[in-house]
């Protein structure tokens, strides 16, 4: 199963990285114990292994921008 969208950003109140897989209506919400100042690669490889946790296929491209990413098979 694909994920519609996959987004991550830093959630200041908990401190931690939080991944939103988002697929039609449904939206998981699950974070990631990473470091506010964790480099691309480390946000990149944790939100690919979250996704695949949660059953999804892998994470074709991905972009950072100001402290939050998005991921996704396709562009919206």
């Amino acid at each position: 199963m694909r994920a519609d969208q996959v987004e991550v950003s830093w959630d200041a109140g908990k401190a931690k990285w939080l991944v939103r897989i988002v697929n039609g209506e449904e939206v998981i919400r699950r974070y990631c114990k990473l470091p506010k100042d964790a480099d691309e690669q480390a946000i990149g490889a944790a939100a690919q292994k979250t996704v695949q946790d949660e059953g999804y296929e892998a994470i074709l491209r991905w972009s950072v921008c100001a402290g939050s990413a998005w991921y996704g098979n396709e562009q919206k």
